[in-house]
């Protein structure tokens, strides 16, 4: 398991591509001497374009919160993301089904704060639309 760039512990990057995420994963899976693996990824455009450049490595593809352009390019949503991040803003895209409990609300606020710094979620949005 880990982090793209830019997000949780990595340092923090001006510039994100999807060949760069992509030879991430690849560099990752080598140090860990994985032969073949089976994905399962949030970073949707990563895993696809992994499993379709390397198909001989990957046994499987499980896409978990994978997402479509149209919303990532919407101002105002990118506005939301990044003026409110860190108080739970993503609960209802995520997870609607829980965007009215509380505890859950806190519990992804604390995840947001811990994850991505507002400019470094702008850069990710960014680089899911070039990969879409």
């Amino acid at each position: 398991m880990f982090d793209k760039r830019g997000v949780g512990l990595s340092d923090r990057v001006p510039n994100q591509t999807l060949e760069g995420r992509v030879a991430d994963l690849r560099a990752v899976l080598d140090a860990a001497g994985s032969k073949q693996t089976v994905l399962f990824g949030d970073a949707g455009a990563t895993c696809i374009r992994f499993a379709a450049q390397f198909p001989e490595r990957t046994r499987g593809l499980v896409l978990y919160g994978t997402t479509q352009k149209s919303w990532v390019t919407d101002l105002q949503v990118r506005e939301l993301l990044a003026n409110r991040r860190g108080t739970g803003v993503l609960l209802p895209l995520v997870a609607p089904s829980f965007a009215a409990d509380p505890s859950m609300v806190r519990w992804l606020a604390r995840f947001e704060r811990m994850s991505v710094s507002p400019g470094s979620l702008l850069a990710l949005l960014d680089a899911i639309v070039e990969s879409t």
